[in-house]
């Protein structure tokens, strides 16, 4: 791990709002690194408080470990609200903290819709191309086409998002 990343990662977890949490995948998807490598960042935080390390937690809503031992862990996030039991975040969706990217990723659901559009043209048109006799270059150019031409609509369609 380099000193960049942890600057990286540190300057991430300076941005979850009090009363907020996120995951180390979150973050490990904001960074394009590994939710593993982003907890070994966070683990070696210098400022524990200052940079409020304690509101990263597991995917799976554990609160993880801490530095200053789990107990201050829970206390800091129960400090802020969080409701904690058993080691677990209550109401993880609601405190779940995601960033600007990932919210936009999260609430374009339409993505995979436009996927689906796109493999039934695919399908379609080399079944009917298939089905009428051609020269062999005649296929091999209208499948590049159509899969040119179904790039550019995804193109479209994603910059309008």
């Amino acid at each position: 791990m380099t000193v960049k990343f942890q600057e990286t990662v540190l300057n991430k977890v300076k941005q979850i709002p009090k009363g907020k949490v996120t995951t180390y995948g979150a973050i490990a998807l904001e960074l394009t690194g590994s939710a593993r490598a982003v907890g070994q960042a966070v683990a070696k935080n210098p400022y524990p408080i200052t940079i409020p390390c304690h509101r990263v937690v597991r995917t799976d809503g554990d609160v993880g470990g801490y530095c200053f031992g789990v107990d201050k862990k829970i206390e800091l996030l129960r400090a802020e609200g969080i409701e904690i039991t058993g080691g677990q975040v209550l109401n993880f969706e609601r405190v779940l903290f995601l960033f600007k990217k990932q919210k936009k990723r999260k609430q374009s659901s339409s993505v995979s819709f436009v996927s689906m559009l796109v493999f039934i043209f695919n399908f379609i048109s080399l079944s009917i191309m298939s089905t009428t006799p051609r020269p062999l270059i005649n296929v091999v150019i209208s499948v590049l086409f159509v899969s040119l031409l179904s790039n550019v609509l995804v193109v479209v369609f994603m910059s309008n998002l």
